[in-house]
């Protein structure tokens, strides 16, 4: 379910103004009708309607309080009829007008009598006085986005996406002394409440699943995006999100599977060798005739080569001599170790992973066996270049 608020109604707005047609000049433009009265005093500034947009603050209270008097509302329909109706596109006017009466559909808590209200001067004809109402009733409805604790019912949805919006790969969570908060909506990829027009292009490309408010139909995205594609949800949107969660899901099942493959506890140690390296006195640097990178990484991959070249020259003796030590105390078998890391390099290998995504992977493989850490994230990464190097993870490119 969307939000139908005065962000709603400004986002719907600025695509159905010819002239106006960006968020800061639409809302300015569109507010202006309120604000510019004798009464009320309030400067409509590019903050202001960003605010508004992204729903970080409520409609000021002397816009809202304007907006329920009679007077006010008289002006208000008068400066749409004047002006705000010859600004808009004539090619999407009706888009625009049927777009907000979707939006209020979409939208559960809106009363059925109010949006019929609205929708009837629409149909009347009366387009100004349709967007001024439906504007000023729009500003009486909570706009700003009140913090939110993550739900146990969401942590699926957030791990699958590893608590990053797979469309703008902003953060989906934050962390604060008070808790950890919501910055995400869980969305459904073929979304309720559509038009005709648009259900019967998505079936097209995909038939409606049966239950839309099964986990396969729904993904976790940053609100900012949601709210962009619960207003206007499109082909190219849809695609993209079909896309990214069957790679998700196929992610999840990957992990799922290479978490079962065995390594040895004693792995932990080293990782807590390697993430304890105090200074460069700790390090013995490998000598570059031992690279044997170049015959394994693409060509094409020059920031993977040189970030791996990196790690290997820095590292490569450490943890080789952690591994040696351990094995020579009777703690851990390095060929063991070696066979479970190649066997999750071929698995991975099998599911047509790229070069990039299989070094991703390990290190998270890795990681499973450890604390959830970014400094042990670190570490991780940096024994998946000590086995690129001893030959168990990529193999020797076909020259």
């Amino acid at each position: 379910m969307s939000d139908f608020n005065i962000s709603t109604y400004i986002r719907i707005m600025q695509k159905g103004l010819s002239e106006f047609n960006t968020q800061e000049k639409a809302g300015r433009f569109l507010l202006d009708s309120i604000a510019k009265q004798d009464d009320v005093f309030v400067d409509i500034t590019a903050k202001m309607v960003s605010n508004l947009v992204n729903r970080n603050k409520e409609v000021h209270d002397a816009i809202k309080e304007a907006a329920t008097k009679q007077d006010t509302i008289t002006n208000v329909i008068a400066y749409f009829d004047k002006k705000v109706v010859s600004k808009l596109n004539p090619h999407t006017d009706k888009d625009c007008c049927e777009n907000l009466i979707r939006a209020m559909e979409r939208d559960g808590t809106v009363p059925r009598r109010k949006r019929d209200e609205l929708s009837e001067m629409y149909d009347s004809g009366n387009v100004g006085k349709f967007l001024a109402m439906t504007m000023m009733y729009a500003l009486s409805r909570p706009n700003e986005v009140k913090e939110e604790s993550v739900k146990d019912t969401d942590f699926d949805f957030l791990s699958e996406t590893n608590n990053t919006c797979p469309i703008y790969r902003s953060p989906l969570v934050q962390t604060t002394k008070y808790g950890t908060i919501k910055k995400y909506k869980i969305i459904q990829i073929f979304p309720d409440n559509l038009d005709n027009e648009t259900a019967f292009e998505f079936e097209e490309l995909i038939p409606r699943p049966k239950d839309l408010g099964a986990a396969e139909n729904k993904i976790a995205v940053s609100r900012n995006f949601a709210d962009e594609y619960e207003t206007f949800p499109n082909i190219e949107d849809f695609q993209r999100l079909i896309n990214l969660k069957k790679q998700l899901m196929k992610s999840k099942d990957l992990k799922r599977d290479i978490t079962n493959i065995d390594l040895e506890d004693q792995i932990a140690e080293v990782l807590s060798a390697i993430a304890g390296i105090k200074s460069t006195t700790d390090l013995k640097i490998l000598s570059y005739d031992a690279l044997r990178l170049d015959d394994k990484i693409k060509t094409d991959n020059f920031m993977l080569r040189n970030v791996l070249e990196f790690r290997v020259l820095s590292y490569y003796h450490f943890i080789e001599e952690q591994f040696s030590l351990m094995e020579s105390d009777g703690l851990l078998s390095f060929k063991l170790v070696a066979s479970e890391v190649s066997h999750c390099f071929e698995k991975l290998e099998s599911e047509g992973l790229s070069q990039e995504e299989i070094c991703e992977q390990l290190s998270d493989w890795f990681m499973s066996k450890k604390e959830s850490n970014m400094k042990y994230k670190i570490a991780c990464d940096t024994i998946v270049a000590f086995f690129v190097q001893n030959c168990e993870v990529f193999h020797a490119i076909s020259k």
